[in-house]
């Protein structure tokens, strides 16, 4: 029978496994894209959106999900641009200076698992967001804003997110109406252009943890097989003796 004392290798392996497990309690849809300099545009119509930068890179963000079985690719197609109430559009300001350096984000939202949903992220340059605005600005709100190309580059992008309901039918919940789904935005850079700058922290202990266990823990792992594989080998040679 297995003992677990604390001169056992299995509470050390039990301890370095509580060590590492990370519990996970929400929903996350990831957004992995490059920011390279493209023509700057004046576009006073964003200036009312949520920005995102080093200093405010995370929002938390409601927004009415559209209804279940909706084609998430085509909600709002049909709706006045800035005006659907089932998406919403963000800044990203990549021009900061502390950001200067990296060249590769993430966008990242979380939300709870209560709340079932599905998000589409869609991501512009200053001209792609024009030729889009003009495009289904069928009111024609957007003729009076002035805008205009800028000499300058930038790497300022924006995001637009769409939410549809993913909650699963059920008797019960024919026609019910469901609340605003809330969700927290972020956006933060990568290093070596894969890594996540709030997941440096826990790669570091994970190496550090690894180090300890093999430093300190193995060696005893190890002396401890090479005792029970003695034990075993004694075993069997008293066993062919004895059938001699």
């Amino acid at each position: 029978m297995l003992t677990c004392s604390t001169s056992s290798p299995y509470f050390v392996l039990l301890f370095v496994w509580l060590c590492l497990v990370v519990v996970v309690n929400a929903n996350t849809e990831v957004f992995n894209f490059r920011a390279e300099p493209g023509p700057d545009v004046a576009l006073p119509f964003t200036s009312r959106w949520l920005s995102l930068d080093p200093i405010a890179p995370e929002r938390s963000i409601q927004v009415h999900a559209a209804p279940i079985k909706a084609d998430i690719q085509h909600v709002c197609d049909y709706q006045e641009f800035d005006r659907c109430p089932h998406d919403v559009w963000i800044s990203l300001d990549l021009d900061h200076a502390e950001w200067t350096p990296f060249s590769a984000f993430t966008l990242r939202i979380s939300w709870p698992a209560s709340s079932p949903a599905d998000f589409l992220i869609d991501l512009f340059t200053p001209t792609t967001l024009l030729s889009f605005a003009r495009n289904n600005s069928f009111s024609g709100n957007l003729e009076h804003e002035s805008q205009s190309s800028i000499a300058s580059e930038t790497r300022r992008r924006y995001a637009r997110i769409r939410v549809t309901d993913a909650a699963v039918l059920t008797p019960t919940a024919q026609g019910r109406k469901f609340g605003p789904v809330s969700f927290v935005l972020l956006v933060e850079p990568l290093y070596l252009g894969v890594i996540p700058r709030s997941v440096v922290p826990t790669l570091l202990s994970i190496c550090a943890t690894a180090t300890v266990c093999f430093v300190f823990v193995a060696p005893y792992i190890y002396r401890y097989l090479l005792q029970i594989a003695s034990v075993a080998k004694d075993e069997t040679l008293l066993r062919i003796r004895k059938d001699d």
